[in-house]
């Protein structure tokens, strides 16, 4: 027996593309709200809090709520579909939906000083791939 007999998508998660699993940091700018990206509700209410997201949380915690020093550069590392776009989007929302991102910390007994002052920039880097003549 194969997995789609066990595993259905959720049917927020479809859509007529086919299913959509993979975070794209540039969907932010979907202003018809279609995307998951585009909707910090949504998006927080997918978002399992994993060790991994508990280590972020706490040194950007760290960061901005205390004198000790703290990092602030985190260098996300991982095989394709290991959450590395996720946590990107969850750093993203937290610092720019605050209403969504309490409620999601509050929701899920996590706690995290997020400056309200901040100003969010993104830089989606586009890589080509390089083609060598032999």
């Amino acid at each position: 027996m194969s997995y789609s007999a066990y595993l259905k998508p959720r049917q927020d998660a479809i859509s007529e593309e086919g299913i959509e699993g993979i975070i794209d940091l540039a969907n932010l700018k979907d202003e018809s709200k279609t995307k998951i990206e585009a909707r910090p509700d949504d998006f927080f209410q997918l978002t399992y809090p994993t060790t991994d997201v508990i280590k972020v949380l706490d040194e950007i915690n760290v960061r901005f709520s205390s004198a000790k020093n703290s990092s602030g550069l985190f260098l996300f590392e991982g095989l394709k579909g290991s959450g590395k776009s996720h946590m990107l989007l969850m750093i993203y929302h937290l610092f720019k939906n605050h209403q969504f991102a309490r409620g999601w910390l509050n929701e899920n007994g996590l706690s995290c000083e997020i400056p309200e002052d901040v100003v969010v920039i993104i830089n989606k880097s586009t890589r080509k791939k390089s083609r060598q003549k032999v």
